[in-house]
């Protein structure tokens, strides 16, 4: 807003009847001076008018106020073309920055508010809703590659305060796309990440990560994760179904299987157990889809430590060590007539001596 209270000490131009009117030149008390149109003693028409902190301003005047089509040059080299509403830039005009920068379009007391845009020197562009000098309401931000200028990202959405706020749409540089709701210039709530790879998850974000529930599709290996999410990873509750149809239903943390889960086979059998780093770790029950059974201790998926295993075609159980998937250590075999040996068992073999116990029962 320009302020043209000052107190006038010369006046060089035209009189009619007693009131400057037509050409003229006027000195102001603070150093300010004036040149052009006058009529009753008021500016009106066309004028330039150079103010005490150096802004100088060509263009029209109505009732001793900057009013119509005008240009500003400023001390700090910014420079603007357009419209004006008693000293204010308002309605359409162009502002020219002294770093490169220029906007184009609407403005509202002074700052620029409704539809512009706006090309930054470093060549991204916007083009949308302003309020308050700031990208508000709906909107196209266009990013270029800082070396050879060509766009490079996108966004195509909705804004608050200059931030990417509500619901829009993003194309990365690396070619994935992320439609759905921002905060604070952040994916945040319900959206769908495309990745580059054709991945895609759908659910809930925050702050730029996955966190809440969603799914995410493998394209390459077939695979499918449904569950929740913590800041990118799979954690909590979560299933995995797998390209060949197997099915983990359980816990995760920090994108392993971790903690209590269930692992059903596509043949039917079912591990069901703890789990650790993404391996069956601790206790567990294998149960084979012919009704075979172990129920035991786990080491990095395979039965370590103690554990008993049921065969139900050979009518038999073996109770005791075991090492890397094999009978290893002391155990005791159970044989479907009820007798029975313990011994030492080698990689799954009988190792060394062994008692042998009949069931007094047996025949």
């Amino acid at each position: 807003i320009f302020s043209l209270s000052s107190k006038m000490l010369k006046y060089e131009g035209e009189v009619v009847d007693g009131k400057m009117h037509g050409q003229g030149k006027a000195h102001y008390s603070n150093g300010e001076f004036y040149n052009g149109e006058w009529q009753s003693s008021k500016r009106q028409g066309q004028g330039y008018y150079k103010f005490l902190d150096g802004v100088e301003y060509r263009g029209q005047w109505d009732n001793d106020q900057i009013n119509g089509k005008g240009e500003a040059l400023y001390p700090n080299g910014n420079k603007y073309d357009g419209d004006w509403v008693s000293g204010r830039i308002e309605g359409v005009g162009t502002l020219w920055f002294a770093d490169g920068d220029k906007y184009e379009g609407e403005w509202k007391d002074g700052k620029m508010q409704g539809r512009g845009v706006y090309d930054y020197s470093d060549g991204d562009r916007y083009e949308g809703q302003w309020l308050a000098d700031k990208r508000h309401g709906v909107g196209v931000m266009i990013y270029v590659d800082p070396k050879t200028k060509k766009p490079q990202e996108k966004y195509d959405g909705e804004w608050q305060e200059g931030k990417m706020h509500g619901r829009g749409k993003y194309w990365y540089a690396d070619g994935s796309v992320y439609d759905g709701l921002w905060v604070d210039s952040k994916m945040h709530g319900k959206g769908i990440f495309t990745f580059a790879n054709g991945n895609i998850y759908e659910g809930d974000f925050a702050v730029d990560k996955k966190n809440g529930f969603g799914t995410l599709q493998y394209v390459k290996n077939g695979e499918r994760y449904e569950g929740n999410w913590q800041d990118d990873h799979a954690h909590g509750q979560g299933t995995l179904i797998y390209a060949c149809g197997d099915r983990y239903i359980g816990n995760w943390a920090e994108g392993q299987k971790s903690g209590t889960g269930e692992l059903h086979y596509v043949n039917g059998d079912v591990f069901r157990g703890n789990w650790e780093a993404d391996h069956a770790n601790g206790y567990g029950e294998l149960r084979y889809a012919n009704g075979d059974l172990y129920e035991g201790n786990w080491v990095m998926d395979l039965r370590s430590g103690q554990g008993k295993f049921t065969s139900v075609d050979q009518g038999e159980y073996y109770e005791g060590a075991w090492l890397e998937g094999f009978k290893h250590g002391v155990g005791k075999l159970t044989l479907n007539d009820g007798n029975h040996f313990v011994g030492s068992w080698k990689r799954g073999s009988v190792d060394g001596k062994v008692e042998f116990v009949f069931n007094p029962k047996s025949p």
